[in-house]
């Protein structure tokens, strides 16, 4: 959620706030209202008509960012019917549930490299290996066969997969985003300029999606060809390949 997108609920649930207020004078308007906290606003919250010497506990907003909403805020009503304050005279609720603690994720960083480390390693082995096999296929023509395109085309999908991913590994900054696209906060956690358009960033994702899915598709395409070959081997022979290559490509 945007700073500005939380700030329009906070509006909301404030101006709701105002609207139960004014509900309950009208319904108690003709009755005593002694030993009860009113509603009130508590700059995150509505708090409701509460008796005297109760707690109310309400679930964490979903409007804030970082907030729990599995746990409770608490907020107590004195006996004399006044919320309780605090040393500053202010009025006071308890939202310590709600802040997540925070996570110690230095071993998870560690174990993070170990797998960017095993997965950068496989993909420059697979694309010296798919490379040489496409030269090959390529440049000896009695390679050239219909089965023989859509393995091409099978390793050209895996070699994209493969350049993708390591332009992202190379452009990204701490595997958030583009440089443009990120900035560093006060606690030393990378996060999204909310302002900026990102298109470059959402390209570049897009392309290794499709890359992914381009490469299991291929293996559809291969696995269907091949299933047809042996059921109706004159048919596959006669019709080609070209379908079964833009099923793989184009999905």
């Amino acid at each position: 959620m945007t700073e500005l997108e939380q700030r329009r609920l906070i509006l909301l649930a404030k101006q709701n706030c105002y609207r139960v207020s004014q509900r309950r004078k009208e319904e108690n308007s003709s009755n005593n209202m002694e030993g009860m906290c009113p509603v009130t606003w508590d700059s995150m919250m509505c708090w409701d008509l509460t008796a005297a010497g109760t707690t109310a506990r309400q679930t964490c907003p979903d409007y804030v960012n970082g907030f729990n909403t599995k746990e409770y805020v608490t907020k107590v009503c004195a006996e004399n019917g006044t919320w309780w304050v605090n040393a500053n005279s202010t009025e006071w609720s308890n939202f310590n549930s709600c802040v997540k603690p925070s996570m110690d994720l230095s071993s998870h960083a560690t174990h993070g490299d170990h797998i960017r480390l095993l997965y950068t390693t496989g993909y420059s082995v697979s694309l010296v290996f798919l490379l040489v096999a496409v030269s090959i296929m390529v440049g000896c023509r009695r390679l050239h066969s219909k089965s023989n395109s859509l393995h091409i085309n099978l390793f050209l999908a895996f070699i994209l997969r493969a350049v993708v991913s390591f332009l992202k590994d190379t452009l990204f900054v701490a595997n958030v985003g583009l440089a443009k696209d990120v900035r560093k906060g006060t606690d030393g956690v990378y996060e999204f300029v909310h302002d900026a358009t990102h298109w470059e960033c959402k390209l570049l994702m897009t392309i290794l999606v499709f890359s992914i899915n381009a490469c299991n598709m291929a293996i559809l395409s291969e696995a269907l060809y091949l299933t047809r070959l042996l059921h109706r081997p004159l048919a596959a022979e006669g019709r080609g390949v070209r379908a079964y290559i833009i099923l793989g490509w184009c999905k």
